[in-house]
C-alpha cells in the first residue's frame, strides 16, 4: 500500500510510514489475531476499528465473543465461513462489513449486539440461523438476500428497532420465534413461497397492522400472530391452510378479517 502523507510504499502491517512517520490509516496488527491455517481462532485485541486480515477463510466460534470495544469490523474478501457465536455479545458494534464470499454464518453470531444498526446479509447465505440477530435492539435496517431459504428460531427476536422487513420469495418457513417482540415493526412482506408460519413467529410485534397470508401457505401454526395488539387486518387468498388455536390471541381484528379467516378450522397441535 501507498502512504497516504509522501506516496512511498508501505507495507500493509506497519502503524507508521518509515520514510515520513505518518500513522497509517488502514492497519492490522497481527498480533491481535490468533490465526491457524486460514481460521481466526480468536481476537485478542482491544480496538474500536477491526480490519481483519486478508488470507482468513473462517471465524471461530466465540471468536469477538463479549469484545466490548469493538465499534467497527471489515471482514476479507475470500471469506466465507462465520462460526456461532462470533461476534455475540460485541455491544458497541455499529457496523460490520461483509463481503459476498460468505457462505454460511452460525448460531447467534450477531446476538446481544446492542448498537449494530443495519446489516446487508451476503448473497449466497440460505439460512438464516438460529438466534442469529436476537436481541439486536438498535437493528433498524435488514437486507436479506434471494439465496435465504429460511428464517429460523428466534433469529430476529427482540429487535424492538425494526420497523419492517421485506422477506424474499424462496423462504419457506418463518421459524419458531423468528421476530417475536419485534415492537417497532409495522410491516413485513410474506412471500407467496411460504407455506409454514411457525409458533410465535411474530408474538407480541405491537405495532403490525395489517398482513396479508400469501398464497403458498399450509399452515399457521400457535400463537404466530398473538399479542399484535395493533393488527387489525389480514387479507386472506382463496386457499387452503390450517390455522392453529390462538394463533390471532389478543389481535384487534376488523370484522371482514374475521369473516375471511372464520371458514379455517381452527384446532390444537401439541
Amino acid at each position: 500500500m501507498l502512504c497516504k502523507s509522501c506516496g512511498n510504499f508501505v507495507d500493509k502491517y506497519d502503524l507508521f510510514c518509515r520514510f515520513c512517520g505518518t500513522k497509517q490509516a488502514a492497519q492490522t496488527v497481527l498480533r491481535d489475531f490468533e490465526i491457524q491455517n486460514g481460521v481466526l481462532v480468536k481476537y485478542k485485541g482491544r480496538k474500536k476499528n477491526v480490519v481483519i486480515p486478508e488470507g482468513v477463510r473462517v471465524i471461530w466460534d466465540e471468536a469477538f465473543i463479549n469484545c466490548k470495544s469493538v465499534k467497527n469490523v471489515t471482514l476479507p474478501d475470500g471469506l466465507h465461513t462465520i462460526r456461532s457465536e462470533a461476534f455475540s455479545g460485541c455491544t458497541a458494534l455499529e457496523e460490520i462489513t461483509a463481503p459476498n464470499s460468505i457462505y454460511y454464518i452460525g448460531w447467534q453470531v450477531f446476538e446481544n449486539c446492542t448498537s449494530l444498526k443495519s446489516i446487508s446479509i451476503p448473497y449466497g447465505i440460505e439460512h438464516i440461523n438460529w438466534g442469529t440477530f436476537r436481541n439486536c435492539t438498535s437493528l433498524k435496517s435488514v437486507t436479506i438476500p434471494d439465496s435465504v431459504m429460511d428464517i429460523r428460531h428466534h433469529a430476529f427476536e427482540n429487535c424492538s428497532a425494526l420497523e419492517s422487513i421485506s422477506i424474499p420469495d424462496g423462504v419457506t418457513d418463518i421459524h419458531w420465534a423468528a421476530f417475536k417482540k419485534c415492537t417497532s415493526l409495522k410491516s413485513v412482506t410474506i412471500p407467496d413461497s411460504v407455506m409454514m408460519i411457525w409458533r410465535c413467529a411474530f408474538e407480541n410485534c405491537t405495532s403490525l397492522e395489517s398482513i396479508t397470508i400469501p398464497g403458498s401457505l399450509k399452515k399457521i401454526r400457535k400463537g404466530a400472530f398473538s399479542g399484535c395488539t395493533s393488527l387489525t387486518e389480514v387479507s386472506v387468498r382463496d386457499i387452503e391452510f390450517k390455522l392453529e388455536s390462538t394463533a390471532f390471541k389478543d389481535c384487534p381484528l376488523d370484522e371482514d378479517s374475521k369473516k375471511a379467516l372464520g371458514k379455517y378450522s381452527v384446532y390444537s397441535e401439541e
